[in-house]
């Protein structure tokens, strides 16, 4: 196979990182019945509100790729994501993302995405070329969980709360429906509960909550950046369990040794591109506040993972040391 033709398979492979039309599950999906914008902007007609009447356990949630740039300094992980989804019907959704620890969060940019490509692009031809080397207050029911963050960012109505008592976690999340969206019909699938008692029985005890509006047309939104403290790189998976439908995941990791240690989703689960090598100036490059993330002239690995299958057949999260 001639250089030029390898190399453009690379680009081909690699241009996804780069697209606008992002496709992907990070979370569970509640929908919910209630008074709420038909979508985050302020309508023309001057309304600002209109009911989307429905059935929420009769719509489906369809998460058919994820993609996510990940950083892992060995105590803390940056966790950049950006969705596109689309539902059975125009509904209401509480999107759910599990996190070991209380999160930072801001708006992030596709112009990352972008530069993460070059960089990689960069990294395998060269390798080719030479043979192969803020906090509000929701009434909530009392002790079970507290609001740590509410902000509105583009297109993302965000809130992250610290679960104090999971068997309490329903009558918190309908609580926060009511209180803050007027909702008066928020049913939570069992099964879904379950997966959420399972998290916090395992420490999990910091969630963040994105609420969206989702037709059966698939929606691009703005990244999210989460940094927050891990031992370990963390993906979450199973809370996506419920969802249906072939997933494609790829994940984009930069870590200080490379992580090989797979504790979670197993490795053989996971195709596994060679691993490149970088340096922590090279991260910095992709985001001006990621610049002290490494240390200066750390040499740096960049792991590219792939997943594909059904996705509710990842039970388990992606856990790497």
């Amino acid at each position: 196979m001639s250089y030029a033709k390898t190399v453009s398979q690379v680009v081909l492979t690699l241009s996804l990182l780069a697209s606008a039309g992002f496709v992907w599950a990070d979370c569970g999906s509640v929908p919910f019945s209630a008074p709420i914008l038909v979508d985050f902007r302020i309508l023309e007609s001057g309304n600002r509100e209109k009911t989307i009447e429905f059935d929420p356990l009769q719509v489906s949630v369809f998460e058919p790729q994820q993609r996510a740039i990940i950083a892992w300094n060995g105590t803390e992980e940056i966790l950049l994501l950006s969705t596109d989804q689309r539902a059975t019907q125009r509904s209401a959704v509480l999107e759910v993302i599990p996190l070991p620890s209380r999160p930072s969060i801001k708006l992030g940019s596709f112009a990352t995405f972008e530069e993460a490509q070059k960089l990689v692009i960069n990294k395998r031809m060269w390798v080719m070329a030479h043979g192969g080397k803020l906090a509000g207050n929701l009434q909530v029911p009392q002790q079970a969980a507290r609001i740590t963050f509410e902000k509105k960012m583009g297109a993302h109505d965000l809130t992250v709360a610290e679960v104090l008592e999971g068997d309490a976690f329903v009558a918190f999340v309908q609580d926060y429906l009511k209180n803050k969206y007027g909702t008066q019909d928020a049913p939570i699938r069992p099964e879904f509960v379950k997966i959420i008692e399972s998290y916090i029985e395992e420490g999990f005890k910091w969630f963040a909550f994105d609420v969206i509006v989702l037709d059966d047309k698939n929606q691009s939104r703005e990244p999210i950046e989460y940094r927050f403290a891990s031992d370990r790189v963390f993906y979450p998976m199973r809370i996506s369990t419920l969802e249906r439908g072939e997933t494609k995941v790829d994940l984009l990791v930069f870590t200080a040794q490379g992580a090989n240690h797979f504790e979670g989703l197993p490795a053989k689960a996971i195709e596994r591109e060679p691993q490149l090598s970088a340096v922590a100036e090279d991260f910095a490059g992709l985001e001006e506040t990621w610049k002290k993330f490494f240390p200066a002239e750390l040499p740096l690995k960049i792991d590219h993972w792939k997943v594909r299958g059904d996705i509710a057949s990842f039970d388990k999260d992606i856990l790497v040391r």
